[in-house]
């Protein structure tokens, strides 16, 4: 699964992106920044989050044009439904259009992959 999203930021300041478990999963997460005209670079370290609790990356100042990419491999009772929330923040504060969940079902095996962009404008 995979979701794209724009979000206007201040590129004066950094950007805070969170991941949280809205159903009984494990999440493991990884991130990516590309500024304009670069190439993608891994944020260390990779995270992980379960029980409401999130895992959050602070990147940037990030010019618009930057992009944030997200993948979230998710683990649980195999054919569960996952509900993952997301949320872009910059000084305390949440963005405009910097909230949505990820939704979808774990295999016969409790996981499944998910993956977005957050476009900076």
């Amino acid at each position: 699964m995979s979701s794209t999203h724009s979000v206007k930021v201040d590129p004066s300041l950094p950007i805070d992106v969170s991941i949280v478990p809205h159903s009984p999963h494990v999440v493991v997460t990884r991130f990516w920044v590309r500024k304009p005209g670069g190439d993608w670079t891994k944020v260390d370290p990779d995270g992980d989050c379960q029980d409401g609790q999130p895992d959050t990356r602070h990147v940037g100042p990030l010019a618009p044009g930057s992009s944030v990419s997200y993948w979230l491999g998710i683990g649980g009772k195999p054919g569960s439904t996952y509900l993952v929330g997301v949320t872009v923040g910059q000084n305390g504060a949440l963005l405009s259009g910097g909230t949505w969940l990820e939704r979808g079902d774990t295999d016969d095996k409790g996981a499944a992959e998910c993956e977005g962009q957050i476009n900076l404008s």
